[in-house]
């Protein structure tokens, strides 16, 4: 009897130990500043690279066009995607991590020509440019009276808009963010954007449902990021002295420092992390603030070495690939 269960358990440590991941390839197109060729700005691939690492899980990112990601998906060749939308035909191959970023679609036209950019329904009768092959859901695919057309990056979009061969494009907030550090002066001249977004995707972790162990190494994924969003390696990764984040689970986002900055001014409409059940109608922003992992309840309680004196400016970091010829 005793050899008997000693057995079973050498068995279930055998399952278990076979099931765990310790390696994985995943694959993305170039998407910036979410994924990238290497050495370029690549916050989605880094998020997931640091998450897995702190489990344990090396990581082989290939980086290809988005037919070939799925191509590869579909084949043995890759095991998912770090960086991927929901969509019903998706899952019925993968599994999906927690939300780990929301893509935040905002509306973008130029200045001069006096377009409203409130909400989608103010495309049509007018020309949208979008990424080809990205999965933009219903809220595209309802749209009638509007001619479509696709661009292979944000960044030909951008220079289509420039030049006047479309009149609407959409783009992820965080991308406006950096471009207007990057050029403020020319991007308020000639280019208007809505002020929240007009579609709001959740980014995922994608591993085929096949792979042994992919749902354990979902749950451990989903674990490291809670604890990167609080500890400071979010804004260190996505460049952001704040990000917003209901760290806590109370339904109410918390604004959260980053660690290695000195001199914050107060946060007023910072980049939101994280959404409520419904990605259209994001949680509300609260008054706590998190820095260093200590908790303020309040502005004035953060001790005055965090904060900046009047009218002193934001660390700011550009990127090459943001600056265009308007």
């Amino acid at each position: 009897m005793v050899k008997y269960t000693l057995f079973i358990c050498m068995s279930f440590l055998c399952v278990s130990l076979t099931a765990q991941i310790t390696d994985i390839k995943l694959g993305s197109d170039v998407w910036p500043p979410f994924t990238n060729s290497p050495g370029e700005p690549a916050f989605a691939n880094e998020i997931v690279k640091e998450a897995l690492n702190r489990n344990k899980v090396a990581l082989d990112q290939r980086i290809m066009n988005f037919e070939m990601v799925m191509k590869g998906v579909n084949s043995d060749a890759l095991d998912g995607s770090g960086a991927m939308w929901k969509s019903p035909e998706r899952e019925e191959l993968l599994l999906f991590s927690d939300p780990y970023l929301y893509n935040q679609l905002v509306l973008v036209a130029k200045k001069e020509k006096g377009l409203e950019v409130e909400s989608l329904n103010n495309v049509i009768g007018h020309k949208l440019s979008l990424v080809e092959g990205y999965a933009y859901g219903d809220d595209i695919n309802k749209l009638t009276d509007v001619e479509i057309t696709y661009g292979m990056s944000d960044q030909s979009n951008f220079l289509k808009l420039l030049k006047g061969e479309t009149d609407y494009m959409l783009v992820d907030e965080l991308l406006i963010r950096y471009l207007l550090q990057a050029q403020p002066e020319k991007f308020n001249e000639n280019l208007v954007v809505s002020e929240t977004p007009v579609i709001i995707r959740s980014l995922h972790l994608a591993i085929k449902k096949e792979k042994d162990g992919a749902e354990a190494l979902l749950n451990d994924f989903n674990d490291s990021v809670k604890k990167m969003q609080t500890d400071g390696t979010y804004n260190r990764i996505l460049k952001l002295n704040w990000i917003q984040a209901d760290i806590d689970g109370d339904g109410t986002l918390e604004w959260v420092g980053n660690n290695n900055s000195r001199g914050f001014s107060q946060p007023a409409n910072e980049y939101k992390i994280n959404y409520g059940d419904s990605s259209q109608y994001p949680i509300a922003s609260g008054n706590t603030y998190y820095i260093n992992g200590k908790v303020y309840t309040n502005w004035e309680d953060v001790p005055d070495d965090f904060k900046r004196g009047p009218g002193a400016k934001e660390d700011v970091e550009t990127f090459n690939f943001l600056r265009f010829n308007f």
